[in-house]
């Protein structure tokens, strides 16, 4: 009877995922290999309105602390409003979670302890307002405030930066120009 009873378990479980394919594996908007940051897998598509890339995460996540939950770091096209701002083809990029910056990674991947060249590219016009930075680690109250960026860069809106954190893990970087505002989550290692 027990025997039977297993069996009855094991095709009913069978029979609720045979009929679906399995999904394909994305490629990681992460380096490979890199323990201390989440794996996510990333879709293709951007539209050129700049609505996010969709994200979900990979079957195992790693342990809480180790989390970046929204820091993907994208190595497909950026939103089309963004090629006003000339960038280099093919570089990798944070997207903020509102749709409102684009941060092009000059260090990639961004490295804690240093300065990493990001170049933020702005939906909305800066209309000659600087460029505020207030960056927090995941999981601390303290943010840090960063010197701010004038608007005196072209093509495009832009704002080329240097962003140094102090230690690795994932870092909220708050970006505001006048009273436009959004939030990128970065990876730093």
């Amino acid at each position: 009877m027990r025997r039977f009873l297993i069996a009855l378990f094991l095709l009913s479980v069978a029979g609720c995922s045979g009929s679906r394919p399995a999904p394909k594996a994305a490629p990681s908007p992460v380096p490979a290999g890199n323990s201390a940051m989440t794996t996510t897998t990333t879709t293709t598509t951007t539209t050129s309105a700049g609505t996010p890339p969709t994200t979900a995460p990979s079957a195992e996540p790693p342990p809480p602390d180790r989390m970046c939950p929204v820091g993907a770091i994208y190595s497909t096209p950026p939103p089309e409003w963004t090629s006003s701002a000339d960038a280099p083809a093919g570089m990798r990029w944070v997207f903020g979670q509102k749709g409102n910056v684009v941060g092009m990674l000059f260090a990639d991947p961004p490295k804690a302890g240093q300065d990493n060249k990001i170049l933020w590219i702005v939906k909305q016009p800066r209309e000659g307002f600087p460029l505020q930075i207030r960056a927090t680690r995941l999981g601390s109250q303290m943010p840090i405030s960063l010197t701010p960026i004038p608007p005196d860069s072209g093509p495009g809106e832009i704002y080329p930066s240097g962003v140094a954190v102090p230690t690795p893990g994932c870092w909220s970087l708050t970006l505001s120009w006048g009273a436009v505002q959004d939030v990128v989550v970065v990876p730093f290692i």
